[in-house]
């Protein structure tokens, strides 16, 4: 009867203690499947080949379970980092989101800016230019003066206004210009 193996010959073969093997064979189901393999010899119970087999079972099944368990567990920790990772990634991303749409801000009213401050200067240029035109149609006339003959009338010269009026342009876009700077500071 070598077949026959007691709880601590058992635990040996599994490389755990007696009292895990106990643990094992309190549970319900294997005490009743266990039954019919058990037999007691000198007041000690022992196991036939297919009890031993049960027990064996039984702690295979229980370390694939706690395998299972501690992978799930890593792999829950993992996730969690991870999303925790993500998280602070996306924080940081939408800060900077942040900036740039604050950026884009400022840039937009500088433009805005500029665009005023051109359409004033183009104002002005065009007025230089109707004034340049002005004072080429009387430079014949006066030319024209020059040449006539003594009996004939002068064409009567620019008033001081007229002489003024670039000057008076000049310094109204100097003005317009210190009113664009002091908006833009």
């Amino acid at each position: 009867m070598n077949e026959l193996k007691t709880i601590a010959q058992i635990a040996a073969e599994l490389g755990v203690t007696r009292q895990a093997v106990y643990q094992r064979i309190k549970g319900a189901e294997l005490s009743a499947r266990l039954q019919p393999f058990t037999v007691k010899q000198n007041n000690t119970k022992v196991y036939t080949l297919q009890g031993q087999e049960l027990i064996k079972q039984a702690f295979s099944s229980g370390v694939n379970v706690n395998c299972k368990q501690a992978v799930d567990s890593k792999r829950q920790s993992i996730d969690s980092k991870l999303i925790d990772s993500l998280t602070e990634q996306l924080q940081v991303k939408d800060k900077q989101i942040q900036q740039l749409t604050e950026q884009v801000g400022n840039l937009i009213q500088q433009i805005d800016k500029l665009t005023t401050a051109l359409q004033a200067a183009q104002a002005l240029h065009g007025m230089d230019k109707q004034q340049a035109v002005i004072e080429v149609k009387e430079r014949p006339a006066a030319a024209n003066a020059e040449s006539r003959p003594a009996s004939e009338p002068r064409p009567a010269q620019r008033s001081r206004s007229e002489r003024q009026q670039p000057r008076r342009k000049q310094s109204m876009l100097d003005s317009l210009l210190k009113a664009l700077r002091r908006k833009q500071a």
